[in-house]
């Protein structure tokens, strides 16, 4: 077994350096294309969130490969500027990072459930690309099946949850009978929305008519066109977004023309969906996702993190048997 990981997070780059690493799917599908072609690579799989880009390789035995320099590479990123922005990690510590990763230990929010569905789904979609290995898939399984066991044995506190909650918590404060407008029917939107309207609070929801499939809008939200946010934003109090979209959401020279806009908004995308510059506008709130999730870790973590290793043990020992078993098997990992 030769594993190798690089990781840009929120501990060590900020949100503007974040952005620059962060992947859409297709982005990662022309990374995995191009990594076909090096011979000391068997194996790939990139996680990207809003607060990591992760990517793994897995490479023969006497390859020396820096994951990070592989991804300026494919991004056509010069790599100096960014040194002391990543980590990078191998074998033991690389397959304890992501089980850490997949429990939601090193989450701007601890112990957050929406890191296991990602770490999910970048293993399906790197082994869908034909970027995986053997060896990644059974760690990544070993990973996941351990964090499911962790988030079934170890009781987290209900009011740190996730950045979701959290906007929606900011929103509700500030308006409890305001308007609010949601860009953004994936996951995170769809979670602000029924937290809001869980509250009671008045939600409308951007669609795009030409996705009508990807259309899921929660129940007893209102809609609009998504190409008419500025026509119908003077109509809500807040207004946040959570997109995956590589342009802005809502731009600084389109609202300052507006006789009326939103007191507060809350960009929960990386890359970020609301224009920075809006931040500085005068009686205008203004919260990205680190704002959102400032302050998440606390010092009985150090109690939890005993159990959670306990649990990681097993897998990790999990782990290590079957490449054992491959290697006696086969003769090489």
């Amino acid at each position: 077994m030769n594993i190798v990981m690089s990781s840009i997070d929120h501990n060590i780059a900020n949100l503007e350096v974040r952005e620059k690493f962060s992947l859409t799917n297709s982005a990662m599908s022309e990374i995995y294309q191009e990594l076909k072609s090096y011979d000391d690579i068997s194996g790939c799989v990139i996680i990207s969130t809003c607060n990591r880009t992760e990517i793994y390789l897995s490479m023969g035995e006497e390859a020396v490969l820096n994951p990070f320099e592989v991804l300026c590479e494919m991004r056509n990123v010069d790599m100096e500027p960014y040194q002391g922005r990543y980590i990078t990690k191998e074998n033991d510590e690389a397959v304890h990072h992501l089980c850490e990763v997949a429990c939601g230990l090193r989450s701007q929010i601890w112990g957050e459930d929406q890191i296991l569905s990602q770490v999910k789904n970048a293993l399906a979609f790197a082994r869908e690309c034909g970027a995986t290995d053997s060896v990644l898939e059974v760690l990544f399984r070993n990973a996941i099946s351990a964090a499911k066991k962790v988030k079934t044995t170890v009781v987290f506190k209900n009011f740190e949850d996730n950045a979701s909650k959290r906007a929606a918590n900011i929103v509700k404060n500030q308006f409890p009978n305001g308007k609010v407008l949601v860009i953004g029917n994936g996951a995170a939107g769809r979670s602000v929305c029924e937290f809001l309207l869980e509250q009671g609070i008045s939600v409308t929801m951007t669609k795009r008519t030409y996705k009508h499939s990807d259309n899921i809008i929660p129940a007893k939200a209102e809609t609009i066109e998504y190409a008419a946010r500025y026509e119908q934003l003077s109509r809500f109090d807040a207004c946040v977004s959570a997109t995956m979209s590589p342009h802005h959401t809502i731009t600084y020279d389109k609202i300052i023309h507006l006789e009326k806009i939103p007191k507060l908004f809350i960009d929960l995308a990386v890359p970020r969906d609301i224009d920075p510059k809006i931040e500085q506008m005068d009686g205008i709130l203004y919260y990205n996702i680190d704002d959102i999730s400032q302050g998440a870790v606390h010092e009985r973590h150090k109690i939890q993190m005993v159990q959670v290793n306990q649990i990681l043990e097993k897998y990790i020992h999990d782990f290590y048997h079957w490449c054992s078993y491959k290697e006696n098997k086969v003769g090489v990992v």
